[in-house]
């Protein structure tokens, strides 16, 4: 399979390292799609298809940036194998994201057995352990690997060590400068999933947007967010998101004919109501997308009177809106209404930027606390910068 890599977690610092390669790439232009077809379940989350997720695998999606959901994870089998409907869904799946020209890094961990070696081979794509120098060569020891597979084996990403070039004859293709005493302080960011308190309900729909806008909402130690695709799943939850959009015409047919029209109407002013991007304009009376030569005006939910213009850049986002009756076009990155606890965000990835913060939760009247997702950003930032990657992995 072209335009796909594999990383092998070799021991417990390895989604140090893999975090690091995945923000690099990111970093140089490549849009990435990180694919676990094994998770550990330790401190579960939701994904919009319901797959049960850890702490670890988000922070992997927010190192890749990645869009739009977790719907790249298929469920666990019986006795760590998976079982061949989910191999084959991953496969299917797989086969269709390598039309999107996008870079497909396969994570999975050392204990390479069963359905894993065969799913390595199906893809035939580079493989790559990352980790200690020891973790390296007890991955390469120890791992029992069929003959198709070791011959997969193209490179290592190594911690440290930068005299050494190759460990246990494969040759070193990365490497990660982070200090060793930095390992702990790191790896107890991928570890801490609280979940519980304000439980949050995002609307499912179907062309949703970038996913990181909810990360540093899913980190919140006392907010948990649930995916919902029916009104009635939404019924007593304590606040409602509808995620951006990449066709909102669409999904607002889609939320109309599902019944969530009305159960926003009715929980307008009772509940907190926050819209990314161009879900917030679903909020308003009318939207239109800037440069669309088809003029085509949608129509919103109309809980406040107002229109939107919708900008495309690599995402869809707001570049101005305005109150209905008023000739001044607004362009905050943050617009909310206090006595109906909605608001709505502007632009991608500003949610715990300080001129947001503030007017954001006063429209929700919702305290929140994004100390978490800054440490996580700077950290994944931080291991990125200290990555070098020789050469294109891709071409080994």
């Amino acid at each position: 399979m072209s335009g796909c890599i594999v990383l092998i977690e070799t021991d417990s610092t390895s989604p140090i390292g893999v975090s690091g390669i995945l923000r690099s790439y990111i970093s140089k232009g490549y849009s990435i799609i990180p694919f676990i077809p094994k998770v550990k379940i330790e401190n579960p989350a939701i994904s919009p298809d319901n797959i049960r997720v850890d702490m670890r695998a988000l922070v992997y999606c927010e190192a890749a940036k990645t869009e739009p959901t977790l719907r790249l994870f298929p469920s666990q089998g019986t006795e760590g194998s998976m079982d061949e409907e989910e191999f084959e869904k991953a496969k299917i799946y797989l086969e269709q994201i390598e039309e999107e020209e996008k870079l497909v890094v396969v994570i999975m961990n050392d204990s390479m057995t069963g359905y894993s070696n065969e799913f390595i081979d199906w893809l035939g794509a580079p493989v790559f352990p990352v980790g200690t120098k020891s973790g390296i060569e007890n991955f390469v020891e120890n791992t029992k690997t069929p003959w198709e597979t070791e011959m997969l084996l193209k490179g290592c990403v190594l911690y440290g060590d930068k005299g050494l070039k190759k460990v246990s004859d494969l040759p070193v293709t990365g490497r990660v400068n982070v200090e060793k005493e930095s390992y702990s302080e790191l790896l107890a960011l991928f570890e801490v999933f609280k979940g519980g308190g304000i439980d949050a309900c995002a609307v499912n729909i179907p062309n949703l947007s970038i996913y990181s806008d909810l990360f540093a909402l899913r980190i919140q130690d006392d907010l948990t967010i649930r995916w919902v695709n029916e009104p009635w799943e939404a019924e007593n939850c304590d606040m409602l998101i509808v995620p951006a959009s990449e066709n909102p015409c669409q999904d607002m047919v889609y939320m109309k004919r599902r019944g969530f029209e009305e159960m926003f109407k009715h929980k307008l002013g009772k509940i907190p109501i926050l819209g990314f991007c161009a879900g917030y304009a679903m909020f308003g009376r009318r939207y239109y997308t800037e440069g669309d030569n088809s003029g085509r005006l949608c129509q919103g939910m109309g809980l406040a009177d107002f229109e939107t213009v919708l900008r495309r850049g690599d995402y869809l986002e707001c570049a101005r809106y305005r109150f209905s009756g008023e000739q001044e076009w607004l362009d905050f990155p943050v617009a909310g209404s206090r006595i109906y606890r909605m608001a709505g965000i502007m632009e991608h990835g500003v949610i715990s930027d300080v001129d947001v913060k503030a007017p954001l939760e006063g429209a929700l009247r919702l305290k929140l606390d994004f100390t978490k997702y800054e440490e996580v950003e700077a950290a994944i930032n931080f291991i990125a910068e200290t990555t070098e990657i020789y050469g294109d992995i891709r071409e080994f």
